[in-house]
């Protein structure tokens, strides 16, 4: 598990020192849910944070992406820099991909 204090310890950027899938601790989650700008989505299983890192087009339209976390009960994993969850494409589509709803200690699908 990676942990807040390990990362202010590593001197690196979050970006640099999460991988997805990573499991992380309330702080860091927090961190990124809740830090210095209010989340951009949150739902109470995902979370963005409010800074956007990057943005993509989606066609015509530029789409800002942002990282993001989930839990599962009181297991948090960071999952990577995803589309915004705003925009229901991206949330249903999201929300739907197995890796980011099974729970990476199990192989089992957590609803």
């Amino acid at each position: 598990m990676k942990t807040m204090k390990q990362w202010d310890k590593s001197g690196l950027d979050l970006d640099q020192f999460l991988n997805p899938l990573d499991q992380i601790d309330w702080d860091l989650f927090s961190h990124i849910v809740c830090g210095y700008v209010a989340s951009n989505y949150d739902d109470g299983i995902f979370g963005q944070c409010g800074e956007a890192m990057s943005s993509i087009m989606d066609g015509d339209k530029e789409v800002y992406t942002y990282e993001t976390v989930r839990s599962f009960g009181f297991k948090y994993f960071y999952i990577g820099i995803l589309p915004d969850m705003n925009i229901k494409k991206f949330c249903n589509r999201i929300k739907r991909t197995k890796k980011y709803n099974t729970h990476p200690n199990t192989k089992t699908i957590t609803k």
